[in-house]
């Protein structure tokens, strides 16, 4: 039986590589932090000059693995972070036409 070993956030095995789950969720983590409720910053801001970078970088530091990263698993640290921004706008728009 092959043994497997982490090494610069990945987890290799035998001939593949794959992005070590504890990077998956310090990832997540990060996204969730840049994300969270209590900001006053405009959403345009948010994306373009925090969450983008980070996901970018991540991204390409982890392109040259095996495993396919779904754009769920990746999606699913910031929809939680983002789920406060979609209830706050439709609950803007029903006031906003007197509902």
């Amino acid at each position: 039986m092959a043994e497997s070993f982490v090494f610069l956030g990945y987890q290799f095995y035998r001939q593949y590589r794959k992005i070590d789950p504890k990077k998956k969720e310090r990832f997540k983590q990060k996204v969730r932090d840049i994300t969270r409720r209590n900001q006053t910053v405009d959403l345009f801001t948010l994306i373009k000059e925090e969450l983008n970078p980070v996901i970018r970088g991540w991204g390409n530091y982890f392109k040259y693995t095996n495993e396919i990263v779904s754009s769920k698993s990746v999606m699913d640290g910031f929809e939680e972070g983002f789920e406060w921004f979609n209830y706050e706008a439709g609950e803007r728009s029903r006031n906003s036409i007197g509902c």
